[in-house]
């Protein structure tokens, strides 16, 4: 609790600690990409070498860095391949390599022991990616010419000097103003990084919260014990803030791709209701058409009809008025039309 105290007694030291975990959770986000990153470099490296293992057992042993040996003799062919492969992806061209970080002899093998020798001295013995802090997974991108593409460079000594200077501030003091510089300078290098990598997505708005977030009454809520407990507790309350961000933006984008699937079947109703309008009144217009020619065949067929019985009622009256004109003259005179009585 003393150490709280004294935080709360000098809140100027709450800004180193605000820089503290802004560079804690970079590192954690850097993690995933850096392992794939450096897995991709690893496999290209293979087709370049070779994946044959080294049976010499080569090792730094009978080397001394501290001499005029720039580059470690071998006698192997393997390693040798290896080492002037590896030199050719170092951006310190001439400068010093730490090869004495890694194993030669399972450079074919092993992807982190290749990525040692880009790092800064110390890891002889750390194997694995949860064994380097951000001042060696920042070192890593800075040397390998294989993350040149990520225009990463200039960005990364910039976080490195951010975390040289916190972790080697001799009174944990940290201006306001310094503390805004380092914080833009780690978001920077997020706002390139979430171009290539989703882990980032979310942790610029984190470096936002930090930088605004008011340690000290965090602190009280939470009755950390000592810093490394509110450390502890407050990046877990920033996990659990990604996290529903996530559940957020997830909820967002399934509510927007509802919104337009909705709108999709909306304009295909409004496109059939006038697909079946124009059916409808095609349809229509058949039924009058065949209504209508219906109308003219029974017209053609009654008029017809009504013609032909015209002419029997003609013929007939002529026939009557023939056969009394002849009664009457005692003479038959009927006309001789061929058919005519046959109506």
């Amino acid at each position: 609790m003393d150490t709280i105290q004294k935080l709360n007694e000098e809140p100027v030291f709450w800004n180193n600690f605000k820089v503290h975990i802004g560079l804690r959770r970079l590192g954690e986000c850097l993690g995933p990409f850096i392992d794939e990153e450096i897995t991709a470099f690893h496999d290209r490296m293979k087709q370049q070498c070779g994946s044959a293992p080294c049976e010499k057992k080569c090792e730094f042993s009978n080397w001394d860095s501290t001499c005029n040996q720039p580059i470690p003799p071998f006698d192997c062919e393997v390693c040798t391949t290896w080492r002037d492969e590896i030199r050719t992806h170092h951006s310190n061209q001439n400068g010093k390599v730490m090869w004495t970080n890694s194993k030669p002899h399972l450079w074919s093998q092993d992807k982190w022991q290749v990525a040692k020798v880009y790092m800064s001295n110390g890891h002889k013995n750390h194997n694995s990616l949860g064994d380097f802090d951000i001042a060696a997974l920042l070192c890593l991108m800075n040397q390998c010419k294989h993350f040149e593409k990520f225009k990463l460079r200039g960005l990364c000594e910039e976080v490195s000097f951010v975390r040289n200077s916190i972790m080697h501030s001799p009174n944990y003091q940290l201006k306001q103003k310094d503390l805004d510089n380092y914080m833009t300078r780690i978001r920077k290098l997020c706002k390139v990084l979430v171009k290539h990598h989703p882990n980032f997505g979310s942790l610029s708005r984190e470096i936002d919260e930090i930088q605004r977030l008011d340690l000290i009454l965090f602190a009280r809520d939470n009755q950390a014990q000592n810093k490394e407990e509110l450390e502890d507790k407050l990046v877990a309350a920033l996990e659990d803030n990604r996290k529903a961000k996530k559940t957020e933006d997830l909820l967002r984008r399934k509510v927007k791709k509802l919104e337009k699937t909705l709108s999709e079947r909306d304009e295909e109703i409004k496109t059939l209701r006038f697909s079946c309008k124009e059916k409808l009144q095609a349809v229509k217009q058949k039924v009058i058409d065949d209504i209508g020619m219906k109308v003219v065949k029974i017209r053609e067929k009654f008029q017809q009809e009504i013609l032909q019985e015209a002419i029997i009622v003609i013929c007939t009256k002529m026939e009557i008025f023939l056969l009394e004109r002849a009664l009457s003259k005692n003479e038959a005179v009927l006309p001789d039309w061929p058919g005519c009585w046959d109506s």
